[in-house]
């Protein structure tokens, strides 16, 4: 392991002064200031914010019915897909049939 890491440091690291390092990072400062502080309080930020509710309503179960009366309200799929042209008077035909 510490071969590897010697290697790599000889072969691919460039050696930083200390000229360097001070001349070319001096705005990094502001910016980790402004941004550890920002997220230290960015909870409270978000409370200034209103808050969302949900909008939620009970349902009511189904009452009991028959069989017969079940398959009146619940019309099969090809009847109720809006591609189909279907008639007022071709449901109603399907309800009656459905229930006697």
């Amino acid at each position: 392991f510490h071969e590897n890491l010697t290697t790599i440091t000889e072969q691919d690291c460039e050696q930083l002064t200390l000229k360097a390092a001070v001349r070319g990072y001096w705005w990094r400062m502001p910016l980790i200031f402004l941004s550890f502080h920002f997220l230290r309080k960015f909870p409270t930020i978000l409370n200034w914010l209103p808050a969302h509710t949900h909008k939620l309503k009970l349902v009511k179960p189904l009452q009991e019915t028959s069989d017969a009366e079940q398959t009146s309200l619940t019309m099969p799929s090809k009847l109720s897909n809006s591609g189909n042209n279907v008639t007022q008077d071709e449901k109603l035909a399907y309800e009656k049939e459905s229930i006697s």
